[in-house]
């Protein structure tokens, strides 16, 4: 979980982002700002006891994300919630000096938020933890 505040109360100069690959993966990268946000991420994820050519060990993932923004860059007080649920394959690289994961995942927007057109986001990314 996490929520984060502008620098300042009342700050319209200093935007926060939701969406994409930090968090509402069902969403455009940075698709809502706001002077105030939250996102929760509920993510259950499996890996397989078998490994590639001992390079690389298969896993799976499914989550829920939910994103509220508050504020704008105009001043006006308003909020929004947004939601996302997907699932993904998760590949460890074993023969690495820590633990980097290469994240496949596709994503769908839940609620009102998703009206605009958008159906499933394909997010790949890149992580140096499990």
């Amino acid at each position: 979980m996490r929520g984060t505040c502008a620098a300042e109360p009342g700050s319209w100069h200093t935007l926060l982002y939701l969406g994409g690959t930090p968090g509402l993966r069902g969403y455009r990268e940075n698709q809502f700002a706001g002077t105030r946000s939250f996102l929760a991420i509920v993510e259950e994820r499996k890996f397989l006891a078998w490994h590639l050519a001992g390079l690389v060990q298969p896993g799976f993932a499914i989550f829920a994300e939910v994103g509220a923004l508050a504020g704008t860059a105009r001043g006006r007080g308003t909020r929004a919630l947004y939601g996302d649920v997907g699932a993904g394959v998760r590949l460890v690289r074993l023969k690495s000096a820590g633990s980097d994961v290469v994240k496949v995942d596709l994503a769908i927007p839940v609620g009102d938020g998703w009206r605009g057109g958008r159906a499933v986001q394909l997010v790949v990314g890149f992580r140096r933890e499990l």
